[in-house]
């Protein structure tokens, strides 16, 4: 139920960046037609993108399926940032990783190993489920891992 809750929040968020994100864009072209270049008002608008030094380093992913306990085991190497508070391992249901359609699983607060056991995707021997771990800061930024595919074997 939680993770429900936390992907509709994450759904919400994007849709309400990408309003807010053209109702900028849309201002700032008016504002260039309207305004002289040097104008304060120009150079006091926001910047339309998070500026990439702000985003954390990627934790480094890994995974193999374990057929003893028929999960496939995750584990990241977590990223050195002081600015991220919480670590997100995903799943993604289709072919190849799909951000838009990826699934948190679990979150696990800055300091804690990163690792985690799941069967999710994995249903019958062949099946491959693809993750990726993501470092996340107290602003929102998201560093995200290497795509780990697990391929279950048995």
């Amino acid at each position: 139920m939680a993770l429900k809750a936390a992907d509709n929040k994450r759904e919400e968020r994007n849709d309400l960046q990408t309003l807010t994100y053209d109702c900028m864009r849309d201002y700032r072209a008016k504002a260039a037609l309207l305004l002289p270049p040097s104008h304060a008002l120009q150079d006091s608008l926001p910047a339309l993108s998070p500026d990439a030094s702000q985003k954390p380093d990627a934790p480094e992913g890994s995974g193999v399926w374990n057929a003893v306990t028929e999960n496939a085991d995750l584990t990241a190497v977590p990223c050195i940032s002081p600015t991220v508070v919480r670590t997100e391992l995903r799943y993604s249901p289709d072919d190849s990783y799909n951000e838009t359609n990826d699934i948190v699983l679990v979150s696990i607060p800055e300091g804690e190993p990163l690792t985690f056991s799941t069967a999710i995707g994995l249903g019958v021997s062949g099946d491959t489920a693809r993750f990726t771990w993501v470092a996340l800061t107290a602003n929102g930024h998201e560093g995200m891992s290497n795509v780990v595919e697990v391929e279950r074997t048995s």
